[in-house]
């Protein structure tokens, strides 16, 4: 066998170690069958290993054996031609109608199967002498092609006979990749991101303008003395220092949220096995928190503009404590979806991964004052 097949069978890629499988089994070449026993013995993915087996048992029919394309026989009427004119959106289509008949059948679904091949050469009837499609026709319907054209073109034979091999199965769905997982790109993440530090930076400046006077009364008033520099450093500030201080929060932010779900994701697929991706966490988590930062900062900014002090100082706390219990319990379920896991479990990779933080958080400051000491010296 050439070298680039052998690359493919051994591919990261499974549609490729499939699409080589099928070209072993098309070629009938018996030296292809210690490859297909090694794919048969070795391969991770067990509906693969599977296929490998049936191309195997295909090149070892005997030559007597009906092939996928058989000199057309004489009857007393001449068969229809079906060459026509494909327009290459049809062929595009019935190409990926091949491909999913491939997968259908790799997965044990023959039904499946049969329904895509029918529609495949509905649309391309040119794929009648393609020999990945006749090959293809052989090993799910175990006939050749010229008898089971019939049965692929007519939608109602293509039915009985679907209804003769139990039906199609219903399509399980995979929980890990849950709704939204189709938009879970890097870009869309990259989108996330920035309307996050957007939005931090907008509600950061209407908190500075709005309410600094009313949280400075309120601080004031419980005689919090040790705060006030810090909150008259801001009230007399300009609105240049205002929006380069909400824009530096912003990006620190961001960037804390971004470690923050490095962490989770680390947790949740290390110490719970957790089947999810990365961006999948980011294009669930950043829109919440992002929703988050909204809702609070419209609520701290419509009670010090609308409440008094004494409102203040009691509604905060309560909100505060509340609002973070709910925020923990919707966060661990969110995560407890991404992975495929329980809120429990989506809890205890919250809770992992922020002591996966403070302990490089603290690692990182040992470090640091390490090095200083040394340059001091």
């Amino acid at each position: 066998m050439t070298d680039p097949i052998n690359d493919l069978l051994h591919s990261p890629d499974p549609a490729q170690r499939r699409r080589a499988i099928i070209q072993l089994a098309e070629a009938r070449d018996p030296a292809a069958l210690p490859l297909l026993a090694d794919i048969y013995r070795n391969d991770p993915m067990p509906e693969l290993r599977e296929l490998a087996l049936k191309a195997g048992r295909y090149i070892r029919q005997p030559a007597s054996a009906p092939r996928a394309h058989p000199e057309p026989t004489t009857t007393s009427q001449p068969a229809p031609d079906r060459r026509q004119d494909v327009s290459k959106r049809d062929a595009e289509l019935a190409k990926s109608h091949l491909d999913a008949a491939i997968n259908f059948h790799a997965l044990g679904d023959p039904a499946r199967a049969v329904e895509y091949l029918g529609k495949a050469i509905s649309l391309n009837p040119a794929l009648e002498k393609d020999r990945l499609f006749a090959n293809l026709v052989m090993s799910v319907m175990g006939q050749p092609v010229a008898a089971a054209l019939p049965i692929l073109i007519h939608p109602d034979r293509r039915a009985e006979y679907i209804a003769r091999l139990g039906g199609k199965r219903k399509l399980k769905r995979k929980q890990a990749h849950g709704k939204g997982a189709e938009k879970a790109t890097w870009d869309n993440v990259l989108i996330d991101f920035i309307l996050f530090a957007v939005v931090l930076a907008l509600v950061t400046i209407a908190f500075l303008i709005f309410s600094l006077d009313a949280i400075e009364e309120a601080f004031d008033s419980a005689a919090m003395s040790a705060t006030s520099p810090q909150l008259d450093t801001l009230y007399s500030a300009n609105l240049a220092f205002l929006l380069v201080f909400a824009l530096l929060s912003a990006v620190m932010s961001t960037i804390s949220l971004a470690i923050q779900g490095m962490a989770v994701h680390f947790a949740a697929t290390t110490f719970f096995g957790g089947d999810g991706t990365l961006a999948y966490l980011y294009r669930r988590m950043v829109p919440f928190q992002t929703m988050v930062v909204l809702g609070t900062s419209a609520a701290i900014i419509a009670l010090t503009l609308f409440g008094s002090t004494g409102t203040l100082l009691l509604l905060i706390p309560i909100a505060m404590t509340a609002g973070t219990v709910v925020y923990y319990f919707v966060l661990s379920s969110m995560i407890g979806e991404v992975y495929d896991f329980g809120a429990g479990s989506g809890c205890g990779a919250l809770v992992i991964g922020g002591i996966l933080l403070a302990a490089l958080s603290f690692g990182g400051q040992l470090v640091l004052v390490s090095l200083l000491n040394r340059l001091m010296v």
